[in-house]
Order: structure tokens, then sequence, then C-alpha cells
């Protein structure tokens, strides 16, 4: 990567295609459920009939909470300013530390780019909350661990 500036915009571009196949993935369980649903003869087993409906209602109302929660990953992702840099730790920074590379954004995992690891992590996950507002050279201690922060983009 060139400028830090490109490496968000792929850090961000990863984290997009995360929920993209996210949304895709729920998006064909839910019509699986549909095809299911609409397949499903009235047998003469009553009981054994309301309970597989009653297992796929269990299953939409789960699937729903996914795509609640995976749109609005989906929103905060959208409202990164890549633009912006600041002297603190918050959303969209670009984070190095002695312990490893952290793009402060949504809460994914170890993503890697160009075969580097980096952590896609949110502000609420607590070591984003830890970090939040810190500035280059400060310390955190997480886990008994502690972290040097030594850049941040």
């Amino acid at each position: 990567m060139n400028t830090q500036q490109e490496l968000k915009k792929a850090l961000v571009a990863a984290c997009s295609k995360n929920i993209s196949e996210r949304l895709n993935n729920i998006n064909a369980r839910f019509r699986s459920i549909e095809e299911a649903r609409n397949n499903e003869s009235k047998s003469s087993a009553g009981d054994k009939h309301e309970t597989g409906r009653a297992m796929m209602q269990l299953e939409e109302e789960n699937l729903s909470v996914q795509l609640k929660e995976t749109s609005l990953l989906k929103n905060r992702l959208a409202r990164i300013d890549l633009s912006q840099t600041q002297g603190t730790i918050g959303l969209g920074s670009l984070v190095y530390t002695d312990r490893g590379k952290y793009f402060f954004a949504i809460g994914l995992g170890k993503i890697l780019l160009e075969e580097e690891p980096y952590f896609c992590i949110s502000l609420e996950a607590p070591i984003g909350a830890l970090m939040q507002g810190k500035k280059e050279g400060e310390t955190v201690i997480f886990n008994g661990r502690t972290i040097r922060i030594l850049a941040i983009h």
C-alpha cells in the first residue's frame, strides 16, 4: 500500500465485503425458510407440523436479529470519514502498536491485507474502549499486557 489513506480504504473495503457476505448469507437463509414453509404440506401428525413451524419461526426471529445487527455494522462503516486524521484514537483510526495493527471501525477480528494482519475492532470492544482517546506514545494495559501506541493514522 502506498499511503495510510489507501490502506484505510482497503480496510474499509475488506470490512464492507465481509458485511456483504454476511447479508447474502442471512438472505439466503431467509429464502430457505420461505421455501421450506411453502413446500411443507399439512401432515397428519399435527404436533410434528406445528413443531416444525415453530422452529422456522424461531430461526426467522434469530435471522431478523442478525440482519438488524449487520445493518447497524454497515451503517457504522459508512459513517467513517477516512479524510479525517485525528491525534487521538477514534472511529476510523488506523493504529500501530508494539503488539499489532488495529483499525477502529467494526468488530470483525483479524483480517489480512497483503499478508499483513490487522485487527478490525469496534470502539465498544474492551480493548477499543481502553484505547479510545489515547495518543501516540501512550500505553494501555489489556489482559495484563502493556500495549504501546506507536502511531495513529
